[in-house]
């Protein structure tokens, strides 16, 4: 049976002197994930000068939408976005038509699902 995961990786470039707003804003999101969204099951963000990427993987299309509607959607990505740009977002999965539109408003690159997978550690992270 086909998998349901959603993946995305994200790049961001941070203002010129808004790092650290940038990681307060990071700090709060990932607490918000681990409170409040058990269908996250990736949620790591790398951090390089004033570049940004995240990893995140979703169990499904609904648990993106979760995290989209959510307040990490609605009330720390907005305020992310004041100081940093969104560069790029690969998307990897089969989004539902819903996920695909919100994802596409971003100008994200849809991939579509693997030919072939084989995973060399569990799925997910525990975020602790």
């Amino acid at each position: 049976m086909p998998s349901e995961q959603i993946t995305l990786i994200m790049t961001l470039t941070i203002n010129d002197g808004a790092v650290d707003a940038v990681t307060d804003i990071l700090q709060q999101s990932r607490d918000m994930v681990v409170a409040n969204e058990p269908g996250t099951l990736t949620y790591d963000c790398y951090l390089h000068g004033n570049v940004c990427r995240y990893v995140e993987v979703y169990e499904s299309s609904a648990a993106l939408m979760d995290h989209v509607t959510g307040k990490v959607g609605t009330e720390l990505a907005p305020r992310l976005f004041e100081h940093a740009s969104l560069d790029s977002v690969l998307s990897f999965g089969e989004p539902t038509p819903e996920v695909r539109s919100v994802l596409e408003q971003f100008g994200a690159t849809i991939n579509g699902s693997p030919v072939y997978s084989r995973e060399l550690s569990p799925v997910g992270h525990t975020i602790t």
